[in-house]
């Protein structure tokens, strides 16, 4: 609330002292009952100049500190001036003067600009002015003030002297204040907006300055009562000028209040003269000039926007050009538009030009009305200036005003200069600007006032609607062909990419079928049987699969077959060895790039000896398995004795189940011996002869007849070393070459060996036994 602030007490406080002074020095006049309300007069005002908080305050602190002081001195001067007229009220009318004085001057050094490139300088915020003009009221408030103090010391004091320092204190001050107004407006021109208020500052201290001294020569009032409410008077104009939120309401007071003095002060003057000479018709006259005013007020609404500065002489071409916008067909209204403006503008120089962004082309219109189009563009920083600019509206004087502060605007002045322009006008919709409207500099007007900046805003509003149609057609065809161009480069990058992707999971499979073909070489066998259809059901359930091994048995051919029978068949197969000490690295399985569980996504981790992995190791396996990830385990036995002996944690156990499948020892494939041990002397003939090597077969009986307790690694250890030995000619193994690789015939064979008893011939592959 105002009234919690310290200057608002001080100030009413003060009003309030005067106005009861005044109603006991004069005994209950009337004028003196009415001062009491004055303290509502600071009421007022400091709530008028209260901060707004629901948005943007227009208001610089200072003015409103200055309007405040013009406020309250003011009141003062009304209370006192309603006072007994001696010595110490006369102190009181000029301290209050003398208050709303400084306060104009100094709410006209507060101006607050609006924005853009002007920036006021140093110089027009500084209070000379107000330093100055505080000068000629200190002897006009200190003598009455001493007077009134101290009776007896000044009894030779002339009243004359009284009121001369007055009158010149009056008069300096109007003066400092008229001539402050026009250095603001000649300092500040090129700020919009702030050259009308200091305008409109001046012609209100002049109209009050011309009707004081009218009606001081009328004998009104005298001139040392009349001034100091010049002074007031003139000072409330200015700081209403300076303080308003919205420069337009001081330009339609100003032209009211120039209409209303016009067409009212020669009626009230004539009536005060006809009083003084004929005092007999002072009724009559009085009545017909209160007639004649209110006539004269309603005439003067009517004229008041022809009157004063500011009332923007481009003003009614602008509107008319802006109602020629209003036609439906874009192409028209843009016609009608332009041409309304360049006859406005003049038809003998420059037409005025639209410049259209999207596309970049320049729309005019020659004196026959015909509109032309061709390619042209604007530079984006002198678009990015205007846009930027009150308004959005940049003129040429503000380029030339800041160009020695800021140098980067100098290209863009000699642009516009070449190109003849002497502002630019940003036409923008929603999504930001999509053209700009130029004036000519060779125009019989140009946009200098606020009301025609505002008005060409209109314009290039409703131009922005017409563009906004045809712009947003070809905005939406250029992002249109500019999508079809991205996804047409999409679609080659996805292509590349996926043939890329094919490439590389090819190869993994390659790489998993080579692995699987040690365990698909001979699958004739029941329990060979039953354990690839276990795994491969397994395989399809996208479920962890345990394989419970003997030693010797090839675990990662049956690991690649689970692989190859799930739906990640094309993904990566990383295997780890939990014997390895590299793999027991906990950081290296918590690093983002290098762990396994991260190179196995998308394919299936196979992990050799997982028991032997530690347990912190383990844990992270079974917490940190990514879902798109197949899990396969060989494990020497079941999960449930490994994790009761400890060497399984109950986290993996868990994960794992119990779908463990046990893989077949060659002791029980007697069915897919034959088969397995041609196969491996195939492999090892080519390597080693480059020709396949075979096998007699005593030799395959007494091969058929051992338990092999070490599995695939026993087999192939015996045939390679067998072929070793063999002779170079020789063509297949015979029994004496697997002897003397260190092969122990089985007891039952050996009669077989030796030829007295029949030879077991290999099982032939049945064709009811295919993949």
């Amino acid at each position: 609330m105002p009234w919690h602030t310290r200057s608002f007490w001080i100030a009413a406080l003060a009003v309030a002292y005067a106005a009861v002074a005044g109603l006991w020095a004069t005994g209950g006049h009337g004028g003196a009952w009415v001062a009491l309300l004055l303290p509502l007069a600071c009421v007022v005002g400091w709530r008028l100049t209260a901060e707004d908080r629901r948005g943007d305050d227009t208001l610089d602190p200072g003015a409103r500190s200055a309007t405040r002081l013009t406020i309250a001195g003011a009141s003062l001067f009304a209370a006192s001036w309603c006072g007994a007229g001696t010595p110490g009220f006369v102190a009181g009318e000029n301290l209050g003067a003398a208050l709303a004085a400084l306060g104009s001057l100094w709410a006209l050094a507060r101006i607050k600009p609006l924005g853009g490139l002007a920036e006021p300088s140093p110089s027009a915020r500084r209070l000379d002015a107000a330093a100055f003009a505080a000068l000629f009221w200190v002897v006009a408030a200190t003598l009455p003030g001493a007077a009134a103090l101290f009776p007896e010391r000044t009894e030779g004091l002339d009243p004359l002297l009284l009121d001369y320092a007055t009158v010149a204190a009056s008069i300096g001050s109007i003066g400092v204040q008229l001539f402050a107004a026009a250095r603001l407006a000649a300092a500040r021109r090129a700020e919009i907006g702030v050259a009308e208020r200091a305008q409109a500052a001046l012609w209100l201290g002049s109209i009050a300055l011309a009707v004081g001294l009218l009606a001081a020569a009328a004998r009104v009032l005298p001139p040392e009562r009349i001034l100091p409410i010049v002074v007031v008077l003139a000072s409330l104009g200015a700081t209403f000028a300076a303080a308003s939120r919205e420069p337009e309401t001081v330009l339609s007071a100003l032209r009211l209040t120039l209409a209303t003095t016009a067409l009212v002060a020669p009626i009230a003057l004539g009536v005060v003269y006809v009083a003084h000479v004929r005092p007999g018709l002072a009724g009559p006259v009085a009545f017909g000039a209160a007639v004649a005013s209110a006539i004269a007020a309603l005439v003067a609404r009517r004229i008041a926007h022809r009157m004063g500065p500011g009332s923007g002489r481009l003003l009614p071409a602008l509107e008319a050009a802006t109602r020629a916008a209003m036609t439906p067909d874009p192409e028209e209204a843009l016609r009608a538009a332009l041409f309304e403006l360049r006859g406005a503008l003049g038809q003998g120089g420059e037409p005025p030009l639209l410049y259209r962004f999207f596309p970049a082309e320049q729309v005019s219109v020659d004196r026959a009305g015909f509109m032309h189009t061709k390619k042209a563009e604007m530079p984006p920083r002198l678009v990015a200036l205007a846009d930027a600019e009150p308004e959005r509206i940049l003129r040429i004087e503000v380029m030339h005003a800041v160009s020695v502060r800021k140098p980067e605007v100098r290209p863009l002045i000699a642009w516009m200069e070449d190109n003849h322009l002497s502002a630019v006008s940003v036409v923008r919709d929603a999504d930001g600007p999509i053209g700009a409207l130029t004036v000519p500099a060779g125009a019989r007007v140009a946009p200098s006032t606020l009301a025609d900046v505002r008005a060409l805003r209109q314009l290039s509003d409703r131009l922005a609607a017409v563009l906004g149609v045809s712009s947003m057609l070809s905005r939406s065809r250029e992002r249109e062909l500019v999508a079809r161009g991205e996804r047409d480069r999409v679609e080659e990058e996805r292509a590349r990419v996926s043939t890329e992707l094919g490439r590389v999971e090819g190869q993994f499979e390659a790489i998993a079928r080579g692995l699987e073909r040690k365990a698909r070489v001979a699958i004739y066998s029941p329990a060979a049987q039953a354990a690839v259809q276990r795994l491969e059901q397994l395989a399809a359930l996208d479920v962890p699969v345990t394989l419970s091994t003997s030693p010797g048995i090839d675990v990662v051919a049956w690991a690649a077959l689970v692989h190859l029978a799930s739906s990640r068949r094309r993904g990566v197969m990383v295997i780890v060895d939990g014997v390895d000490p590299a793999e027991h690295d906990v950081a290296k399985w918590q690093d983002r790039a290098a762990s396994p569980l991260v190179q196995a996504a998308g394919g299936t981790l196979v992990l050799l000896d997982a028991h032997v992995l530690p347990e912190l190791v383990q844990m992270r396996i079974a917490s940190g398995l990514p879902s798109d990830v197949g899990l396969v385990v060989a494990l020497p036995g079941t999960v449930d004795s490994l994790a009761a002996s400890g060497k399984l944690t109950e986290a993996l156990a868990d994960r794992l189940g119990d779908r463990s499948v046990a893989l077949p020892a060659l002791a029980s494939r007697g069915e897919d011996l034959s088969l397995l041990v041609l196969e491996a002397l195939t492999r090892i003939g080519k390597r080693l002869r480059q020709a396949p090597l075979g096998i007699e077969p005593r030799a395959l009986a007494a091969l058929v007849d051992h338990d092999f307790p070490g599995n695939d690694a026993e087999l192939e250890g015996i045939l390679l070393r067998a072929a070793l030995l063999a002779p170079a000619d020789a063509r297949a193994l015979t029994l004496r070459e697997l002897e003397a690789a260190g092969f122990v015939v089985p007891p039952g064979s050996e009669r077989r060996a030796r030829g007295t008893g029949p030879v077991p011939q290999p099982r032939r592959k049945r064709t009811s036994k295919t993949r």
